[in-house]
């Protein structure tokens, strides 16, 4: 805080008082570490205490005290200890207003005799509507992250369970704009005569309050697109949303949607998927110590409002007991200075080599922790699963 009145100011002491919520005016920034607040109580005080600040705030002008009598005489005693605790001679209490209203003060102190003269005052000011916009401005952005965070998770839920699998999910958004984007993932049951799952992943382009709401519509519409095709293979669902989203004029970016059957003979499981331009899923297979994850490399054409649509396939691969399906968005592993090839290698090799015992939570914290940058460009999406071990029947 010292370094916001620098020049000719010079006090010895800056202090931050805001009002909060419940009316009260408290320091939130200056003095020293380890030190109490010195220009109010911790708890805060209100408008009509015997303050300096609350009179700043109360009469909506400039406050200075520079004698100790007067301040004995018209303040809170508790005003003249502090004063007296830090050796200040003079304080200057300068209210903040903005668009609603006074909402706090600007205090600076001075341990030497120091005036406060008319041309200080209006720089006082001055420093107190620069500081006043500055506040102002963080809570304006720290409410609308806050929002839109609230937003972000209230799209994503929690998945749901499915006997015979471990599920796990995570999304990390780009560390930037609004700290949300358009990637998702989803997990939900199909109809139709086998209890059938359908596992999506998604990417819409952006990293704002627009991308979040226009994927939670694109995520809708893919579900709703399984839902009218029971029993149809995935890629079918995938057409089914480019049709919709062609006649609404969206922006949908490779979605993957990755239906996958009730549980075979011996715990294995059918897995079938569709796969609209995002990096391959990785598969790591049980028993293959000291290989990397299988890259389940087919594809069909990105989805995109600037390409025509193209024909869409259906992939199977049986999934044996004790496997690991990893799905994700590009964020994962597209990297400035880092080619993708690398990028999918080294998580195909992190997700082998950690064990069936390890809870996929913490699989997926390791690999985003490994794989992705520590400040990445774009919104990441891991989305895990794992069959349950097969354990025979005793005779």
């Amino acid at each position: 805080m010292s370094g916001l009145a620098g020049g000719e100011l010079k006090p010895s002491h800056v202090g931050l008082v805001l009002m909060g919520e419940d009316g009260l005016l408290r320091q939130v920034a200056g003095g020293e570490a380890g030190q109490a607040p010195w220009t109010g109580p911790e708890e805060g005080y209100g408008t009509d205490s015997g303050w300096p600040g609350a009179r700043a705030v109360r009469e909506g002008r400039t406050v200075v005290v520079t004698d100790r009598q007067k301040l004995a005489r018209g303040y809170a005693p508790e005003t003249v200890a502090g004063f007296d605790a830090l050796g200040l001679h003079t304080l200057a209490c300068v209210p903040l207003s903005g668009t609603e209203g006074v909402f706090g003060v600007l205090a600076l102190g001075w341990d030497i005799p120091h005036v406060v003269d008319s041309a200080e005052r209006a720089v006082l000011v001055v420093l107190a509507d620069y500081t006043a916009r500055a506040v102002e401005r963080a809570a304006y952005l720290d409410e609308r992250v806050s929002i839109a965070l609230r937003l972000q998770q209230a799209m994503l839920t929690d998945l749901v369970r499915v006997p015979g699998l471990e599920t796990a999910a995570m999304y990390r958004p780009a560390a930037r704009q609004d700290m949300v984007g358009g990637d998702w993932y989803d997990l939900y049951p199909l109809l139709g005569p086998h209890s059938a799952w359908a596992v999506t992943v998604g990417d819409i382009t952006g990293h704002d309050l627009g991308a979040a709401t226009l994927m939670e519509q694109v995520r809708s519409m893919l579900r709703q697109a399984d839902i009218d095709h029971p029993g149809r293979p995935p890629h079918q669902a995938v057409e089914a949303l480019v049709q919709a989203c062609q006649t609404l004029a969206s922006r949908p970016a490779a979605p993957s949607s990755t239906p996958t059957s009730p549980p075979r003979p011996a715990g294995h499981w059918q897995f079938a998927w569709t796969n609209a331009g995002h990096p391959p899923p990785l598969l790591a297979r049980p028993g293959a110590l000291g290989e990397p994850a299988e890259e389940l490399r087919a594809h069909d054409i990105l989805v995109h409002p600037t390409l025509p649509p193209g024909p869409r396939t259906t992939h199977t691969r049986l999934l044996a007991p004790g496997s690991t399906l990893l799905l994700y968005t590009d964020g994962f592993v597209e990297h400035r200075g880092q080619g993708l090839d690398a990028a999918m290698g080294e998580a195909a090799r992190h997700l082998a080599a950690t064990s069936t015992d390890t809870p996929l939570d913490e699989v997926l914290q390791h690999l985003a922790g490994t794989v992705t940058p520590a400040h990445p460009e774009d919104d990441t999406v891991l989305l895990a699963i794992r069959i349950a071990p097969h354990t025979p029947s005793a005779c």
